[in-house]
Parts: structure tokens; sequence; C-alpha cells
């Protein structure tokens, strides 16, 4: 039989032809099939992370208020965004001169510099960040399983990728998201940044924890504690029974009216002191013990210089004198001798307008006077002394305590 070159030739364009078209028509349906993963699985995908996106911005922008950047990427990376808003809002509506403490919130680990997270850092931070340079196609044979072939349209110089792309393209612009944004979303190819500030955030109420522990006192709790404390140690006060919750305290009353007044403004003075130390730590709550301690120190430490008309008002005063030494007495003494003390003490016992001064204070001038008679090199011994100061006190209206060297007067 008779070779027919012709339609040997014929015969296989045809099949070529039918091959192509089969390729053309494969390459469509999977296109489509594509395309479909990349609307049904990438679109929702790149929607729902758009609406995260701008939850998280919110969150972002009220945090920023009180927070910098890389306060804020500890408290998002850990996911508490929210929670420290709501806290914030708990403690704004629950006191009333509330203010963010960021360093009570957010505790940073020790040695940390500052990495100085902007925005959209802190976002990719918590969302991850779309991969960059993953071809679409490659993609989309991830995500189907498929592998491109060269087929006889490769091999004729034909490329079907282009249907791909156009097809895709189309739907890009329709939706509004770039195919390889839609195209790592749908093969999941979102890449994490670890945190390169590291810390951790805490939500803390002192004034509910100081309850929980009963450590609290009413403002009328702790004015009774802290007269309580002093009221021993101030002249003219006397005991007018028991108070405070379980009548454990000793309430004092004060026969001078001018140093009721000035213990009692000192009080609210400390007082008001502890509350602005308290609030600007973060602590709107009731005071506790330690804040009793603190206000009892600062208390103590004021009695013993107070005066009220010029005169200390403290049992046991601790006088400063001219050159700012405590404890020396309010005279200068340096360089005088036996008989100028003895004259320096009359003339500062000597009554002024009439009036002698208080016996706390000539107590205080005695014993310095005193001790610098001691400190001399005299042949007084401390008997003659005592005998010679004693003279001069109770030349002045002033009793000897029976205790020998130890002078207590009183008037």
């Amino acid at each position: 039989m008779a070779f027919r070159l012709g339609a040997a030739i014929g015969g296989a364009a045809k099949r070529a032809s039918e091959i192509l078209d089969k390729e053309r028509e494969e390459a469509l349906t999977n296109t489509e099939d594509e395309i479909k993963i990349l609307t049904q699985i990438g679109l929702p995908k790149a929607q729902e992370r758009r609406s995260k996106r701008i939850e998280k911005e919110k969150i972002y922008d009220s945090l920023s208020k009180h927070f910098e950047g890389d306060d804020i990427a500890v408290i998002m990376a850990e996911g508490t965004g929210q929670k420290v808003l709501d806290h914030i809002d708990s403690m704004t509506k629950k006191y009333e001169q509330y203010k963010v403490n960021p360093r009570e919130i957010v505790t940073l680990d020790p040695g940390q510099e500052a990495h100085g997270y902007t925005k959209d850092q802190v976002l990719d931070l918590v969302m991850g960040k779309v991969a960059k340079g993953v071809p679409v196609l490659d993609a989309m044979d991830q995500v189907t399983g498929k592998q491109r072939g060269s087929g006889l349209t490769g091999l004729l110089g034909g490329n079907l990728d282009n249907v791909r792309t156009e097809r895709m393209n189309a739907i890009a612009n329709a939706t509004g998201v770039s195919m390889s944004e839609l195209a790592a979303l749908a093969s999941d190819s979102i890449v994490y940044d670890d945190v390169q500030i590291k810390g951790k955030t805490r939500l803390f109420d002192p004034a509910a924890a100081a309850t929980a522990t009963k450590d609290t006192y009413s403002a009328a709790q702790m004015d009774v504690k802290l007269l309580s404390g002093i009221g021993s140690q101030i002249k003219s006060s006397e005991s007018a029974g028991y108070g405070g919750l379980f009548d454990e305290d000793i309430i004092y009353k004060f026969t001078d009216n001018k140093i009721a007044t000035a213990v009692n403004q000192k009080i609210r003075e400390v007082t008001l002191q502890k509350r602005k130390e308290k609030e600007e730590g973060g602590d709107y709550g009731a005071f506790n013990t330690q804040d009793l301690q603190d206000m009892e120190n600062a208390l103590n430490s004021w009695v013993k210089t107070a005066k009220v008309d010029d005169t200390y008002i403290s049992t046991e005063p601790e006088i400063v004198d001219s050159k700012g030494q405590e404890g020396k007495g309010p005279l200068n003494l340096e360089g005088l001798g036996i008989p100028e003390l003895e004259r320096t003490l009359n003339e500062e016992l000597k009554p002024q307008d009439g009036k002698i001064i208080d016996a706390v204070t000539a107590n205080v001038i005695a014993k310095q006077i005193r001790e610098a008679m001691i400190a001399l090199d005299s042949n007084l011994t401390e008997k003659d002394i005592d005998d010679g100061i004693n003279r001069v006190l109770r030349k002045y209206g002033y009793n000897k305590d029976t205790e020998g060297s130890k002078i207590t007067v009183t008037n």
C-alpha cells in the first residue's frame, strides 16, 4: 500500500490542533478552578484580615494615648490590648483622679533597649505580614496540588500561563485585592516576626487588693490613729478616752487651742501629701498600714521641732541651733567660760514682757548650758554645776527635779 505523506501530515496537524485545543480548554478549566479557590478561600481571608486590622488599629490608637510604641508591642503581642483598655476604663470610673502609670501596667524585662516600634510595625507584629515574592501561579500550584507542565503548547512556543494571569488580574481589579495577596492568603503564606522587646502586663487595683486583705483605713480612722500616735509627745495634751474601730486608740485633746489647731493642720497636710503620693503612683484606694507608718514618721519628725508662738510644742524637742546642728541646743556657747555661761543662763531665762519662757524651752537651755560647763576644764564638780543652775531656775520660778543632775523643770 502506498504511503501518503500529505495525508499523514494532515492527520498530525489535526491531532496537534486537537491537543492544543484540549490543553487550552484544560487551562481555562483549571483557571476557573483556581479563581474559585482564590475567591472562596483567599478573598474571605483578605476581608477578614482587613476587618481585624481595623479593629487592631483602633486598639492601638486607644493605647497610644497612654503608652509608647514598645509598651504597646508588649501588650498587643500578649493579646491583652482590649483587657488593658477595659482595665483603664474601669479604674477611671472607679477613681475620679485616676491617671495611667505605664510602668504599673507594662513591666519590661531587665536590660531591654528601646526598639521604637511604630504603629504599622506593631500591627504587622501581631497580624503577621503577607509573604512577598511568592509567584501567584506557584502559590496556586501549592494550593491545588497541580503542577503546570509545558505540554505541546509550550513546545510550540506558546504560554497558557498568560491566560491564567489575565483572568486572575481581572478578578483582582474587581475585588480590589492584589492576586499576590489573595494567593498568599489562600496558601497561608503569612510571616510572623519575633517581638524585639520583652515584657509582661499586669492589671492591678491596689485599692481592691488592700480591701481584700482588710488592710484599709477610712479617713476618720486615720485621723484618730495619727493623733493617737503623737498626742503623748505634745504639751497641753490630755487623754480623753479611747476611739478607733475597736476602741484601740487613745483620743487626745489639747488645753491649748493654738497647739490643737497647729497639730490638726499638720495632720491634714500630711494626709493630703500622702494621698497625692499614692495617686501619682497609681494607687487611688484607701489608706493602708504602710501609709499609716509613713504618715506617723512624718508627724514624729515634725513634732520634734514644731513651734507655736515661737515655743516648742514637743515635750522633748529636738532643737536646732543657728548652725543647723540638731540636739545641740538653741544657743551659741562657743568660747564661753563658767561666768559667761551662768550670765547667759540668766539672760535667756529672764521674763520677757512679764512672762517667763515655757518650761520645755527653759529645760533645754539649762541642759545645754550644763553640758557646756561640764565640758570645760574647771574645778567644779557636776553637783556644783547642778546646784548653780538650779539656783537660777528657782530664781525665775522653775523647780528642780529630785533626780539630781537630771534637770527637769516645770512652771
